[in-house]
């Protein structure tokens, strides 16, 4: 709380609003407002060798689980601003990750 007398600080949110212009719907920068976007660029990710494999997520139905854990993934793309360098990262499908019972 803010002590009588001393203005309030802005505070900073991190949660992403909905009305938040996304470059995937708008193709334009929502950080600096440029419409040079690289859309759907693949994400990659390198194993200790120089193997290249497409970055994924996953959920587990059972994290506790030694093996059979029910992993649920998909792929990672990346919309990419050619003038500031900000991403945005989104599952390619993104439903799979959803838990499912049994």
């Amino acid at each position: 709380m803010c002590s009588p007398g001393r203005p309030r600080r802005p505070v900073l949110a991190l949660a992403v609003s909905r009305a938040t212009p996304f470059m995937k719907r708008t193709n334009k920068c929502p950080k600096c407002g440029s419409t040079d976007v690289i859309a759907d660029a693949k994400a990659m990710d390198r194993s200790h060798s120089t193997n290249q494999t497409e970055f994924t997520i996953a959920t587990f139905r059972k994290p506790n689980a030694i093996i059979f854990k029910g992993q649920q993934d998909t792929a990672v793309s990346a919309w990419v601003c050619a003038e500031c360098g900000f991403v945005e990262l989104y599952a390619d499908s993104p439903k799979t990750l959803k838990m499912r019972d049994g």
